[in-house]
């Protein structure tokens, strides 16, 4: 097929299509909107079975075909995920209110509080319910498909992460895994969605922790500042993973979900809200462990209001380190409390 007749066939088509032969890629213009690099080109052409992916921001289904030893990629909007996560989540939301309640109502309860195996029973049920509000935060980030930025505000970095590192200490049972904290400068404020950006630490951590060895476990957050930028590391001394993580969610292929896998979308939308802030993330897997860098511009716009903004707690009164790390953290700790989650 010549670039003529590529052009001829598929300019109208509303699905960005690619092709790939002797003379390179040619792309139709809905495929050349999306920004496409040639590293992302060339991972796509190598991906040989119909897969998802995680590309611009969007997931899309990727179908191959061959043609005269030319590669025809056709990407179709995952219009489904996007227009029925919210919905969903609502819902779950709804459930999950009343099932907390439920369990704060137990907790409650004298013959439960007296009973060490029914308070461990009913912190392992509650530690599910957290599990649940963990998939329900990914299905309404993951459904966002324009901002997944709400608020731009000014915040130092630097205090955020060590509030981060200090509640992670306490969460954290006694020996089983220790925190290091690298912090190189002393503040740094950047403009940002103060949510978000947690909730990019934490995820990036939680996958640190399902990776660990069973004894001997270690974690480093590190900041540091470089070229106008803030660049947050967290390592690990784990076996690794694969960077298709990034691009590849599990979500989609249930036979490969694992027990305590959840939906895959961590570092997915941790890519996605490093994207929103004009940021990058880079993957550094190895045997002895992995290294995710996280670099955001420290920039701060004209139109925002430059005096920092105070750190504040998740509105829902959950933890959002409870809830990211619930796959990681130990079950005692999520014993219902019902005047909080603290």
């Amino acid at each position: 097929m010549t670039a003529e007749t590529f052009h001829q066939v598929f300019d109208q088509f509303t699905d960005p299509i690619l092709l790939r032969d002797a003379g390179g890629w040619i792309a139709n213009p809905a495929a050349q909107r999306l920004g496409l690099s040639e590293k992302g080109l060339q991972q796509l052409e190598h991906w040989e079975e119909n897969t998802l992916a995680w590309i611009a921001r969007q997931f899309y289904h990727v179908s191959h075909q061959r043609i005269d030893g030319a590669a025809l990629l056709i990407l179709r909007l995952d219009v489904f995920f996007v227009n029925a996560a919210e919905n969903v989540s609502t819902q779950l939301r709804l459930r999950l209110q009343g099932a907390f309640g439920c369990t704060a109502d137990l907790s409650q309860m004298a013959p439960i509080r007296s009973d060490f195996q029914a308070r461990d029973r009913l912190s392992g049920v509650n530690q599910e319910l957290y599990r649940l509000l963990r998939m329900v935060q990914e299905l309404e980030l993951g459904s966002y498909s324009t901002a997944i930025l709400t608020r731009l505000e000014c915040i130092d970095l630097v205090e955020l992460l060590s509030q981060l590192a200090d509640e992670l200490r306490e969460l954290f049972r006694p020996g089983a895994v220790e925190l290091k904290l690298e912090l190189e400068p002393r503040e740094l404020y950047l403009c940002a969605d103060q949510d978000k950006v947690k909730f990019l630490v934490l995820s990036l951590i939680s996958n640190a922790l399902a990776h660990l060895p069973q004894s001997g476990g270690r974690v480093t957050l590190g900041l540091k500042e470089q070229q106008e930028q803030a660049v947050i590391s967290v390592c690990d001394n784990g076996g690794g993973f694969s960077p298709d993580l990034l691009s590849r969610p599990l979500w989609g292929e249930p036979q490969r979900l694992l027990p305590g896998r959840g939906l895959g979308l961590g570092l997915p939308l941790v890519q996605r809200i490093a994207a929103a802030h004009d940021g990058a993330v880079m993957v550094n897997p190895s045997d002895q462990g992995a290294r995710v860098t996280v670099s955001l511009p420290i920039e701060i716009p004209k139109n925002v209001f430059s005096r920092p903004a105070i750190l504040r707690r998740d509105p829902s009164g959950f933890s959002m380190a409870k809830v990211l790390l619930s796959n990681a953290l130990p079950r005692s700790i999520y014993y219902p409390n019902p005047d909080g989650d603290d």
